[in-house]
């Protein structure tokens, strides 16, 4: 097709989704270069994407609070609506989702056939359970006659005050070993390996590497969770940073660390982007969902 004047990206789902929407970003960015790609998501997930050298606009739809319900729904279809977009994106398949992005008029609009109300979508794509969701988000490419044939890592936008805010935290921490990683938490409880698992693991691998700091990280909510796990761990090195850092300066430290150990949530996919080993941990969830580390898996 010809390169659109403006495109729009919708996924207002959790942090991880985002990151996995990005390889979307990206191959729609070097396809249609000049074109204008704007992505509406949540203000949690917005600052992933706001720093990200793709997207040209970030449009914050904050749907469990300023924007609640269905006045916040019309509200920003209005607002979408008066921007002319050509065409749409939306890995996202709630029915809310379909209702907003049909009212905003916009001419094309791509989503999967198990969207609820699929059929206020002008261009539906099987949703293939046996892709991973990078690869089943590239899909709806197909509907512009875009394929993909290679691997496409999400890619983080890390910029330099983001990278200096890591020196920073590892200088005044005298942090002269290697780092490793952890990220404990995750919103879903079931998804959580145990904080004694996880201590055991910090445990094990001081017995026999003398070389690693451990660095735990998370959100604000992490932060006894985190220190609970260094006590119960014995190692005095630890360093807990839940809630100290933002997503991006999160993303810098794991870029810098040996690996990471992560529950099946969004850290893991931080990881990916910035090139890092990953030890991801699933309890309820496998990796048959489409959601395990997008990479080389040993």
């Amino acid at each position: 097709m010809n390169e659109p004047k403006k495109i729009l990206i919708f996924q207002t789902a959790f942090l991880g989704d985002v990151i996995l929407t990005l390889p979307l970003l990206q191959v729609l960015k070097r396809n249609f270069p000049n074109s204008e790609i704007d992505f509406v998501t949540t203000p949690r997930a917005s600052e992933i994407i706001k720093t990200h050298p793709a997207v040209n606009r970030v449009i914050l739809f904050d749907k469990k609070n300023e924007q609640k319900g269905w006045k916040g729904v019309f509200k920003l279809a209005n607002k979408l609506r008066k921007e002319n977009y050509e065409i749409v994106f939306s890995p996202h398949r709630s029915f809310r989702t379909s209702i907003l992005l049909f009212i905003s008029n916009i001419p094309k609009r791509i989503s999967f056939d198990k969207s609820s109300f699929s059929f206020l979508y002008t261009d539906l794509v099987f949703y293939d359970n046996s892709k991973h969701e990078v690869e089943r988000n590239l899909s709806l490419l197909e509907k512009i006659g875009i394929t993909i044939s290679n691997k496409e890592i999400p890619k983080i936008g890390i910029l330099k005050t983001h990278k200096e805010k890591i020196d920073k935290i590892i200088l005044e921490n005298s942090i002269g070993k290697k780092i490793i990683c952890i990220a404990p938490g995750s919103i879903w409880n079931t998804k959580r390996w145990t904080p004694e698992n996880f201590a055991k693991t910090i445990e094990l691998i001081s017995q026999n590497f003398n070389n690693y700091t451990f660095i735990l990280i998370g959100a604000n909510e992490d932060e006894t969770l985190c220190e609970q796990i260094i006590s119960q761990s014995n190692n005095s090195s630890a360093i807990n940073l839940a809630g100290k850092l933002s997503l991006i300066e999160s993303a810098e430290l794991i870029s810098r660390a040996e690996f990471l150990i992560s529950n099946d949530s969004a850290p893991l996919h931080i990881g990916v982007a910035v090139e890092t080993k990953v030890v991801a941990i699933f309890g309820p969830t496998v990796t048959n969902f489409g959601f395990a580390p997008y990479g080389n898996i040993i």
